[in-house]
């Protein structure tokens, strides 16, 4: 049986994996949002569901008109603190294939809430033509041997990222999504439960077609309680059910 060492990103991700644990505080939440208006209008225009698109879009809109779910909650070195974010932007990971090899980079929708569906696929797709390695953090990742030195490197990164929350608003969006929509078969539901260090991460695991003319779209949310009160949770997850199913004509217009 082979032993390896890890890869640097793979011990990065487990480094900041560990991290999100042990400073926050999740709950799941699992959640399924019939768009089958959404999806009619689409197949009307003979035009594929842009789903990651849309729910980024959907997430944006619910924390313009419930601002308490776009925060983050930080334990730094001078006790935790707070960001409550001025602009409403989204936090999406993205894999880029280069030689074959997959590799993780990560993207911010900078202002999702201002943006069209069609802007941010553009900013989907620009984000997964950039080499991870090209990244401010991606280029002391990829490429680089897991020796000490690099370990000791990404360790101080992480610890500025985490410990100046003025700067980290600055770059990072206050709000997270990812995406397994394409590598989850239709057969098999998973439903995965996204953590990060926002209030809210958005999982979009799977797109049930099963019953006659209707469609449902199955997320899982993680909850950081730290950065958000129940109540507050619970509004934030009403006002993005409400806007993803687009029950609301101005709300369906905001999806397209």
């Amino acid at each position: 049986m082979p032993v390896r060492k890890p890869t640097l990103q793979e011990w990065f991700l487990a480094h900041q994996l560990r991290s999100l644990w042990r400073g926050h505080h999740y709950f799941p939440v699992s959640l399924d949002v019939d768009v089958s208006r959404v999806e009619a209008v689409y197949r009307e225009r003979g035009k594929p569901v842009p789903y990651t698109a849309i729910v980024i879009k959907a997430l944006a809109v619910a924390a313009r008109r419930e601002p308490s779910i776009n925060r983050m909650y930080l334990p730094t070195i001078l006790g935790p603190r707070m960001v409550e974010f001025d602009h409403v932007s989204v936090n999406l990971p993205v894999v880029v294939e280069k030689n074959g090899e997959r590799r993780t980079g990560a993207a911010t929708i900078r202002d999702a809430d201002r943006l069209s569906v069609k802007e941010i696929r553009a900013a989907i797709r620009e984000a997964r033509r950039r080499r991870p390695e090209d990244g401010p953090v991606g280029r002391f990742v990829h490429g680089r041997a897991n020796n000490l030195f690099n370990r000791l490197r990404l360790r101080a990164i992480h610890f500025a990222v985490y410990n100046f929350p003025g700067a980290l608003a600055e770059r990072a969006g206050g709000l997270s999504v990812t995406s397994v929509i394409g590598a989850v078969r239709d057969d098999v539901p998973a439903r995965p439960i996204g953590f990060g260090p926002t209030a809210f991460t958005i999982a979009v695991s799977h797109v049930d077609r099963s019953a006659p003319g209707k469609t449902v779209l199955r997320l899982g949310i993680g909850v950081d309680h730290a950065a958000c009160r129940g109540d507050e949770a619970a509004r934030g997850v009403q006002r993005f059910h409400d806007v993803l199913s687009a029950k609301d004509d101005a709300d369906l217009a905001l999806l397209l």
